[in-house]
């Protein structure tokens, strides 16, 4: 059923390729807004396409959605995105990368230990 009305609400995807174009029936709106491989399910609001993790959320925002136009998205002209706000960016004042390289080095046995160890992980750096 519509949100606001009492008609039946039948959800369609128009694909687009080309010259052709084709309707498909849309079975679940949860499961086609749904994220990668998560089983965790979700419950979108057929106006807005805001995802809630509970029934009773989706249905406490139903009547304020219902006070705006639905939603509609407008994809650029341009086919590509550029960062444009290098002020919002966090400053970093050091980048360390650190690749500590090691090698087992076996260890002689004494009969004066409590425990047996048998190798030693021993760093390759600043080694004298």
């Amino acid at each position: 059923k519509s949100t606001d009305s009492d008609q039946p609400v039948v959800n369609v995807l128009l694909i687009e390729n080309n010259d052709t174009t084709h309707f498909v029936l849309v079975k679940s709106l949860n499961a086609l807004l749904r994220r990668g491989n998560t089983r965790r399910t979700k419950h979108y609001c057929e106006r807005c396409f805001h995802g809630f993790d509970e029934v009773r959320n989706l249905e406490k925002h139903r009547p304020s959605c219902l006070r705006f136009k639905p939603q509609a998205i407008k994809f650029p002209e341009d086919n590509y995105l550029y960062f444009k706000n290098y002020r919002k960016m966090v400053q970093c004042p050091v980048y360390i990368v650190a690749d500590f390289e090691c090698y087992v080095k076996e260890v002689p046995q004494t009969e004066s230990t409590e425990f047996k160890v048998s190798f030693l992980h021993a760093s390759s750096v600043l080694q004298k």
